[in-house]
């Protein structure tokens, strides 16, 4: 109870995929058994620390014991998802007006919403 345990993380693949695989040792013996799961999504740039520890993008609810294969679909928001690729490992924080219009032509999202999540991004460094 208050208390998490990292059991595992994984990159998502081209499709969105990802695995994570674990065993019963890893977890406490309160658990029975069964784990109780959260699975939490990070941009690729999203360094975090034991006292500052990184906002994820999206997290699941939890999944009480969970059996022993278990599927947790979420969802990106559309804007959190420029963490990818298109961005190639820069900051959103860092983008300039050219990597907004070229980030506004490539997605199909307004340009003024880039440009306000950029500057959302510069503001919680």
């Amino acid at each position: 109870m208050r208390t998490e345990q990292l059991l595992g993380e994984s990159m998502t693949d081209s499709d969105g995929r990802y695995e994570i695989r674990y065993t019963s040792e890893q977890f406490s013996r309160d658990e029975k058994g069964t784990a109780d799961l959260i699975a939490r999504v990070f941009s690729p740039d999203a360094l975090g620390t034991a006292a500052a520890p990184a906002t994820p993008l999206v997290e699941s609810g939890v999944l009480f014991n969970a059996p022993p294969v278990a599927t947790i679909d979420l969802v990106v928001p559309e804007l959190a998802a420029l963490s990818t690729p298109l961005l190639q490992g820069r900051s959103v924080a860092d983008l300039t007006a050219e990597d907004i219009a070229f980030l506004a032509d490539e997605t199909g999202l307004p340009a003024e919403r880039i440009k306000l999540f950029a500057t959302a991004a510069k503001l919680r460094q």
